[in-house]
């Protein structure tokens, strides 16, 4: 009997031992592949200039960072994330949004390559005729290739491409339906009806994979999964590489996001934000469990719609709320702003100043735990918020 029991746990441990390694193994083995990833919890919170960002990242430009549009956040769930601001009745990168583009580590060239990341939209966002996402790209002094998305009206998703020679393909559009019925038609003007869409007041996981087609043959790979579900996939794509495009290759992650085109549609009606999160980029497939995984189950960040949104103008930031001891309060606006907060009674309890387009810390730590109101005055501007001292 005893004889019978031992072997029986040696079999148990034997097993767990190889379901272990196997994990293991399936770990490093995905952790190998991953040449680029970034979950911003490692960079200091804040607004971000040309400068701060590529001492930060190690990038050679930036639309919208010297004018204002691009922040490190603290959030009560996921840590810090990417906002990116689009003013009102502003498109293209010049005036919308930001666009980057980080170069792999010892500038290595890819032909097959996946994408994973996270966007949040706040409940009150409003797409307009469209916009573009973050992607892959190939850049070089004399050659240009982007591989992004596009969010449509009401968020639907399409492959957004630009290559670097002209396609083949007839009727070429850059723009290609999430779609697994026929991602090229939409039928009397209108999407696809399983045509992916992008959900506001969630957070949404987006998922690429490029495999690019040999020069002058139609065998280049894309496909996309939205929350893990496959939504598109082309099979027999020419146009990546021409015959003469053998040194094409994907070689940088390309953060690129704003609203555009050019037509009057595509203008956003009032100041919106967007937020971003765990970037990674590996030549095995990621999945939503690779990717830095949101708090809920229904990926929902309500912290996002109450202490970023709330207001009508979006260039003040508070952070962290809740608040321990220390809060920054981050003046977005091009004067100097007076501060004053009071607490529950209505009671002053402390004012300062913040000069234009500045980030001021402020010491809570001898005021009692409780909500407390801040009010933010410029010289045109006035921005009421409430924060929870703990």
């Amino acid at each position: 009997m005893k004889n019978t029991l031992c072997k029986s746990k040696k079999k148990v441990l034997l097993l767990l031992l190889c379901t272990i390694g196997t994990s293991l193994f399936s770990f490093l083995s995905a952790q190998k592949n991953v040449i680029y990833s970034n979950n911003f919890d490692k960079l200091p919170a804040g607004k971000y200039s040309k400068s701060k960002l590529k001492k930060e990242l190690g990038v050679g430009f930036c639309n919208g960072c010297d004018e204002g549009r691009l922040f490190i956040k603290n959030t009560k769930y996921r840590g810090k994330v990417l906002e990116i601001r689009y003013p009102k009745n502003q498109v293209k990168p010049d005036k919308s949004g930001m666009q980057t583009r980080i170069p792999f580590k010892g500038n290595k060239k890819h032909d097959e390559l996946y994408l994973s990341y996270w966007v949040y939209f706040p409940k009150n966002f409003n797409f307009r005729a469209g916009g573009k996402l973050p992607g892959l790209m190939y850049h070089t002094d004399k050659r240009n290739m982007t591989l992004r998305l596009m969010w449509r009206k009401n968020g639907l998703l399409e492959f957004y491409v630009h290559y670097n020679t002209k396609p083949t393909r007839k009727g070429y559009n850059a723009s290609i339906n999430w779609s697994l019925k026929d991602p090229y038609t939409e039928p009397k003007m209108k999407p696809q009806s399983d045509q992916a869409r992008l959900a506001k007041g969630k957070w949404n996981h987006i998922e690429m994979y490029y495999k690019l087609n040999t020069p002058g043959k139609a065998n280049g790979i894309m496909k996309g999964w939205l929350n893990g579900k496959l939504a598109g996939h082309i099979k027999n794509n020419g146009d990546f590489r021409q015959k003469n495009e053998k040194d094409i290759s994907m070689n940088r992650l390309f953060i690129s996001s704003f609203f555009g085109g050019t037509e009057k549609e595509f203008q956003p009606v009032k100041d919106e934000v967007a937020f971003f999160d765990g970037f990674v980029v590996s030549k095995s497939r990621i999945g939503m469990k690779g990717a830095k995984k949101p708090s809920f189950n229904n990926f929902e960040e309500t912290s996002l719609d109450s202490d970023t949104i709330g207001s009508a103008d979006n260039r003040v930031q508070l952070y962290p709320n809740p608040v321990q001891d220390r809060l920054t309060i981050s003046n977005g606006f091009d004067n100097t702003s007076t501060v004053v907060l009071r607490n529950i009674l209505g009671q002053l309890t402390y004012t300062t100043d913040i000069e234009a387009n500045q980030d001021k810390e402020i010491d809570l730590s001898t005021m009692k735990p409780g909500v407390y109101t801040v009010m933010i005055t410029s010289d045109t501007q006035k921005i009421i918020r409430k924060i929870l001292k703990n």
